[in-house]
């Protein structure tokens, strides 16, 4: 049966006409002989019944695509992790070539099953089946599932499905995102069955936390990544670093308990102005089923100028001022400060202290082109003194269009509410709490090179010495792609 319209439908409509059918005829006809009504109303009736027939579309309906020859692949994972002695004492391989010619002798038609071995991709090696090993460096089972879809569309056979043997770890990196709409659209099911059971995995890692880095040129930078290390025990290994030719710049080796993850780092002094590109590295060990996070890349941007560094602070405070005096102290940093020592007296200093002024006048940059000769604006506590609507808007080009930086050195940089700088603060900031806590480095912050390089490291005993933290400010939420390092407990 091919009905124009679903089954039930067209019930409930026939329905509906042969009852109005019925009526209508039989009131038409009242002044017939009753032997004559019943003729007209059953001859129209019949009448329906035919298009009724017609729209049921009775019969035994084959479509086109029956016709064609069709074909099961089993897909058999021959990756090394199928090398594991866990399905009844056998192998997963061995176990998956048992129940491949299983599924073979069980067929009503055996020529029509294929299989296929893969591992990072199909192999057409099925006549020396016997004759393979688990030995593939990788499993691709989403690239092995996309190939056979290609293979039967190639064919123009009708694929009734693939039967996927394999312990189900996919360690190629998939690029197809798409599959399982493949493989609905070509209306070919896919039934995997997993061998074997959970087995510790054996890897080594590198990974570089902070993946950028500024140095001057001519100057030395400090470059770190972290290595870990999983189920092979206690173990020695050696972490290179790579320059983009691929030339040794430098190697170190350590030693890795089960489980331990220590940090490497690599002082470099880049001898090429721009963006230089850099590679950790670590060997692949016997064992291991992937190399895909045995290196890691980081970048190192190179500069020959000197950064520009313009300071602002309405109510002067002491860790503003240290942190000031830290960056004069870089021979490729320039640092002018702004400070407000009254209503109406403000201070400017610059790298050379005989430069030295001071005004009645608010001092900050009010045409673009005098702020783009800074490249980073801090602001310390009391921005609201220096700032107006027409200073704002020209910080945000001076960051949408420069691509500059503006720091808040303090938290929130002003007292009570500033709708127009808040837009360019990385969280949001209520109320202020008075009680007293400890300042105690994120895992963020170590990985961005801020602990354990210029500050101490994050596991060091000098942060619990510090004095508390008082009047902080609550963060009721962090801003997309903003990151937290360093917390108050």
């Amino acid at each position: 049966m091919n009905p124009v319209l679903p089954v039930e439908n067209l019930l409930i409509i026939f329905t509906a006409i042969f009852a109005v059918a019925a009526v209508l005829s039989w009131k038409t006809s009242s002044k017939c002989a009753f032997g004559r009504r019943v003729l007209m109303l059953g001859l129209r009736l019949a009448g329906l019944l035919v298009l009724a027939c017609i729209a049921f579309n009775p019969g035994k309906w084959i479509s086109s695509s029956d016709d064609k020859k069709s074909e099961w692949y089993v897909l058999l994972d021959r990756s090394a992790s199928m090398a594991v002695p866990d399905v009844n004492g056998r192998t997963r391989w061995t176990e998956a070539l048992r129940l491949a010619d299983k599924i073979r002798s069980l067929s009503e038609r055996p020529e029509e099953v294929r299989t296929l071995p893969f591992s990072d991709g199909i192999e057409n090696a099925s006549e020396k089946m016997n004759q393979l090993l688990p030995d593939g460096s990788r499993t691709n089972i989403t690239g092995a599932g996309v190939s056979v879809l290609n293979m039967s569309r190639q064919s123009g056979r009708k694929n009734k499905g693939v039967i996927v043997l394999s312990d189900g770890r996919q360690t190629f990196p998939s690029i197809f995102s798409d599959f399982t709409l493949r493989a609905r659209s070509q209306e070919v099911p896919f039934y995997p069955l997993l061998l074997g059971g959970e087995v510790p995995e054996k890897n080594i890692s590198v990974d570089a936390g902070r993946k950028q880095y500024m140095a001057f040129l001519g100057h030395k930078v400090k470059v770190s990544a972290n290595v870990s290390s999983r189920g092979f025990g206690r173990i020695a290994t050696s972490v290179a670093l790579l320059d983009s030719k691929g030339e040794k710049v430098g190697e170190q080796k350590i030693d890795l308990d089960d489980g331990e993850r220590k940090t490497v780092k690599f002082e470099i002094a880049p001898e090429t102005r721009g963006y230089n590109e850099y590679c950790f590295k670590i060997p692949l060990r016997e064992g291991e089923n992937s190399s895909n996070d045995n290196r890691a890349e980081i970048g190192v941007n190179v500069l020959d100028k000197k950064i520009h560094i313009l300071s602002i602070e309405g109510v002067p405070c002491w860790d503003t001022k240290f942190l000031v005096q830290l960056l004069r102290t870089q021979s490729y940093i320039d640092v002018t400060s702004v400070y407000r020592l009254s209503s109406n007296r403000f201070f400017k200093v610059d790298t050379d202290p005989s430069k030295a002024s001071e005004s009645s006048e608010s001092i900050f940059p009010d045409t673009f082109e005098e702020l783009n000769s800074y490249d980073v604006v801090i602001f310390g506590r009391g921005a609201e003194y220096f700032l107006t609507e027409d200073r704002i808007k020209l910080l945000k080009d001076f960051l949408r269009e420069r691509g500059a930086c503006v720091i808040f050195s303090r938290g929130k940089p002003y007292s009570g509410s500033f709708p127009a700088l808040e837009s360019m603060e990385p969280a949001e900031l209520g109320e202020t709490v008075s009680s007293p806590f400890y300042f105690k480095p994120s895992e963020a912050g170590t990985d961005a090179g801020m602990f354990g390089e210029m500050l101490p490291a994050a596991e060091d005993p000098l942060w619990a010495k510090m004095p508390l933290l008082e009047n902080s400010s609550r963060c009721t939420s962090v801003k997309s792609f903003s990151q937290t390092l360093g917390r108050s407990l």
